[in-house]
C-alpha cells in the first residue's frame, strides 16, 4: 500500500510538471494530478495512522 500511495503522489507531481503553465485549469492544477495526489496522500496518511495493522 505504501508503494501505491507513493507512486500516486509521484505520478501527480509528474503530470503537474508536464502540463503547460498557460493551460486553463479550473482548479489551478490539472484535475487528474490533483486527484492522484490526494488519493496517494490519503493512502499514506491512513498507513501512518496505523489503519489496517493487526493488534
Amino acid at each position: 500500500m505504501a508503494v501505491v500511495g507513493y507512486a500516486a503522489v509521484v505520478a501527480a507531481l509528474l503530470v503537474n510538471s508536464t502540463t503547460s503553465p498557460r493551460a486553463p485549469e479550473p482548479l489551478g492544477t490539472p484535475v487528474p494530478a490533483l486527484v492522484a495526489y490526494l488519493a496517494g496522500a490519503g493512502v499514506l496518511r491512513l498507513l501512518r495512522s496505523g489503519w489496517g495493522t493487526r493488534g
